[in-house]
């Protein structure tokens, strides 16, 4: 035998799985984040469905982040990125497991036996490879570090039932590398191809070189992959840097809610995330499976159409598929068309397709408009413009555009200071008040930032737009699934009034258009009720789903036409307008013309420091 070598022990990797597993038990609570998520169905394909065996199939092999109870695994979520006319997808990732266990409980027998020449295989391993080679319960899963040969015999604890080990006494094991490379040689022997999947991102965040927070990399199996990889010469598909920058884009804060139950485990819609991120990573190897990816589609369900009493629940249909966009959010635009901008926070720009912005160019004749989503997740209108964004979308702008901004979910954040987590809030109102805060984080860290109204940051952008040509428009703010009772004990939405009557008065003196989308989008929703709007927002009451987003995109298309909008020639074809949105629309710019003269009051300013947290929320 070789030289006995020594192993890294990772006693939690247990300790993880039995909280993964406590927090599924728990009842899902519509509108609650943390583990009381409810999780929408998503997936169409069975875990075990039956393979055509006249198809290529692609095989997903790993753990419990690509397959595990409800939708929670990104294997879950993958067949629907593929035409299943021309390929099968075979989930057969098991929750547990490691490159070691899964060989060795014949798993991997298992889908041997299924896989045929012309066949594809996607291993990913990492989360339960670093433990012991017998953890406290006896799942043998650890294996040693590094890739080489090194191996070590030890007697088995608990007799194995089946795979190559069954009926034996003693256990060979290898590291890391060793596994891979037999999956792959094991792979190539059927006929079929293998290519390596880097591990899933945990929710682990530390301080960079640069003072910022960055999402975890690697877990210590990523040099493994690229050193198997190139000496196997076989495709590494880098998910693992695809879904770490969309993470970073959304921030800490956001990026917790996909993880409801630990660092490990998605939510639903945290699965759908990683699954788009391994297509993402198979074009970026220009992977030979490009060529069974299905056309990108518009969502095609009907629009809802509200009763002439709302909360009535049987109106609107329920969508049950995740609808794609087909327009990629930095696609090149074509400088002889005018363009649509969208400036706004996560509501319009998140994950993959869970923001309207990602949604609303399917309704746009792009043979005739450039649609360009620069919205970006837990920005204010404040943040926006310090970070730079704005400039950045301003020099994209040209005479005879339009611009959609839409304000007020981050915007009511703390101002800054010591302390400060966000440094993002405005002061509330249209005034001219100003508070000076020496910042500690953010692009002015360091400095003495001048704060000012929401009003004001948003009568800047007007100028700006004015300035060079083009056209700005107001969008009132995205619905909270937040449900009250009336008097005679039915639930409605309300609607945001913290900043709407401030943009509408904007619009108002400066002849713009207000495109009031709330009450459209509460009518909508109180058209289904409660129970299944809540389907809509998985993450937490203000994030939707790729369903919600699109849903949202829809009523923006709507409240575009309620307002007459010049961004009607560009439409595909008008949506229908349900009666009850058209009043409910009219009974809202009642509300926000009425509560113009209290939104313009601004506190009085408090007394500057640079000690002072300046934590207080302005809203």
């Amino acid at each position: 035998m070789n030289a006995m070598m020594k192993f890294s022990s990772r006693a939690a990797a247990a300790t993880v799985m039995a909280i993964a597993l406590s927090g599924f038990a728990q009842a899902p609570v519509a509108g609650q984040p943390g583990p009381n998520l409810p999780v929408p169905d998503q997936t169409r394909v069975p875990q075990d469905a039956a393979l055509n065996p006249n198809l290529p199939t692609i095989f997903v092999v790993g753990d419990s982040t690509a397959r595990n109870k409800a939708d929670l695994g990104w294997g879950d979520h993958f067949a629907h990125y593929f035409d299943t006319t021309r390929v099968n997808v075979a989930n057969r990732a098991i929750a547990g497991r490691s490159a070691r266990s899964y060989m060795n409980e014949g798993a991997w027998d298992k889908v041997l036996a299924e896989m045929k020449p012309g066949d594809y295989v996607l291993p990913q391993w990492g989360h339960n490879d670093g433990g012991p080679p017998l953890t406290p319960d006896f799942k043998a899963r650890g294996e040693g570090k590094g890739v080489g040969e090194e191996s070590v015999d030890i007697p088995v604890a608990v007799p194995y039932k089946g795979g190559p080990y069954a009926g034996k006494t003693t256990e060979t094991i290898h590291t890391y590398g060793w596994y891979n490379r037999k999956y792959i040689a094991d792979t190539r022997a059927r006929g079929a191809t293998p290519m390596l999947l880097t591990v899933t991102v945990r929710d682990i965040w530390t301080p960079g070189p640069d003072g910022k927070l960055h999402i975890e990399h690697d877990m210590g199996y990523r040099d493994y992959d690229f050193q198997i990889a190139a000496s196997e010469k076989v495709p590494l598909i880098d998910m693992a840097s695809v879904a770490a920058d969309k993470f970073e884009m959304l921030g800490p804060d956001t990026t917790r809610l996909l993880f409801p139950i630990d660092h490990t485990h998605t939510s639903a819609v945290g699965a759908e995330m990683n699954a788009a991120s391994v297509v993402t990573a198979l074009k970026n190897a220009n992977s030979p499976l490009l060529q069974y990816l299905a056309p990108q589609k518009a969502p095609t369900y009907p629009a809802a159409v509200a009763p002439s009493t709302m909360g009535a629940q049987n109106s609107a249909p329920v969508p049950d598929a995740s609808p794609q966009t087909n327009v990629p959010q930095r696609a090149p635009l074509n400088p002889s068309l005018p363009t649509i901008f969208i400036v706004g926070d996560s509501t319009a720009s998140n994950g993959p397709n869970l923001g309207w912005g990602s949604h609303l160019g399917n309704y746009f004749d792009q043979s005739r408009v450039n649609v360009a989503n620069r919205a970006i997740a837990g920005r204010s209108s404040r943040s926006y413009m310090d970070e730079g964004h704005w400039d950045s979308t301003l020099a994209e702008i040209k005479a005879g555009d339009y611009v959609l901004l839409e304000w007020g979910q981050n915007d009511g954040g703390d101002l800054g200071g010591t302390g400060s987590k966000n440094a993002r809030g405005d002061l509330k109102g249209d005034g001219d008040a100003t508070e000076d805060v020496m910042q500690t984080t953010g692009p002015k860290a360091g400095q003495v930032e001048t704060i000012h109204t929401y009003g004001w940051y948003n009568r800047k952008y007007v100028a700006d737009i004015l300035a060079k040509g083009a056209t700005p428009m107001f969008l009132s703010m995205t619905i909270h699934n937040s449900w009250k009772p009336d008097a005679n004990g039915a639930l409605h939405l309300s609607l945001d009034m913290r900043f709407g009557p401030v943009m509408w008065k904007i619009a108002q003196e400066n002849h713009l258009a207000f495109i009031d989308m709330a009450p459209v989008e509460a009518t909508r929703m109180e058209s289904v009720g409660k129970d299944k709007a809540s389907l809509w927002f998985p993450i937490d009451f203000v994030h939707t789903s790729p369903e919600g987003a699109d849903l949202n995109a829809q009523s923006v298309v709507i409240a575009l036409e309620i307002a007459k909008s010049p961004l009607l020639k560009f439409l595909k074809q008008p949506l229908p307008i349900p009666p009850d949105a058209a009043i409910a629309t009219k009974t809202s710019e009642e509300s926000l013309a009425a509560n113009v003269a209290a939104a313009s009051v601004t506190p009085p300013p408090r007394p500057a420091s640079p000690a002072t947290p300046a934590a207080q929320e302005h809203r």
